[in-house]
């Protein structure tokens, strides 16, 4: 059984962050609040808690699962490059709820890079989330909290009744129904192309992609 910690987004407790950081650095699995719904979490280097996150989610691992990351230096140890439309991108909209998705660099497990070794990456606009990254000191993984296939990932009090004998930190930050997921952009295509419609609308994306191909 999970510990619980129930936490306000508007005032931080730094000690809910060293907590949960506390079970991401020991190879836990964390249920917490982001930007946009609730997420499971885990150290993005450590396989097995990468295998452990994906068992519990019951999720194929085709699909892959994203990233948060604390600033540009945390970015760059993660992905070969990053391409001009993409500094853009994170320009407008870093911190924010936007999925980047670039080449990988590291050795990360194939249940988030995908066959095609590829690393969607966020930065999130979200005061808890940003605290957790930094005091992780790594990049945390962060995956829909919901079965595969099923949608109540703002509920806080179903997730308690499925995932709370799994896990090992739940942050509960209050019904976060409603709430849009991040948008995702693949930024080693050229042009880039819009994945999956998210919080931040397609035709913002495309004004910037429109304003950086008339900038070359």
């Amino acid at each position: 059984m999970g510990a619980t910690s129930n936490i306000d987004l508007q005032r931080i407790s730094s000690e809910v962050v060293r907590a949960a950081a506390a079970v991401v650095r020991k190879g836990g699995i964390l249920l917490y609040p982001t930007d946009t719904i609730y997420g499971l979490g885990c150290d993005a280097y450590n396989a097995q808690a990468v295998d452990r996150l994906f068992a519990i989610k019951r999720r194929p691992e085709k699909n892959r699962a994203l990233i948060l990351a604390s600033g540009s230096k945390m970015l760059e140890e993660l992905v070969t490059e990053i391409p001009e439309s993409a500094r853009r991108l994170m320009e407008r909209f870093w911190p924010g709820p936007l999925t980047i998705i670039f080449r990988s660099k590291t050795d990360l497990h194939p249940s988030i890079t995908g066959d095609d070794r590829k690393v969607g990456v966020r930065i999130p606009d979200n005061r808890f989330c940003l605290k957790l990254v930094k005091a992780c000191g790594v990049p945390v993984v962060s995956t829909s909290a919901n079965v595969s296939g099923r949608n109540y990932a703002g509920d806080p009090v179903i997730l308690r009744k499925i995932f709370l004998k799994e896990i090992d930190f739940m942050v509960d930050a209050g019904d976060l129904r409603g709430a849009l997921p991040s948008t995702v952009v693949d930024a080693t295509e050229e042009p880039p192309l819009i994945l999956r419609t998210g919080r931040v609308p397609d035709a913002a994306i495309e004004k910037v992609l429109r304003e950086t191909a008339q900038a070359r």
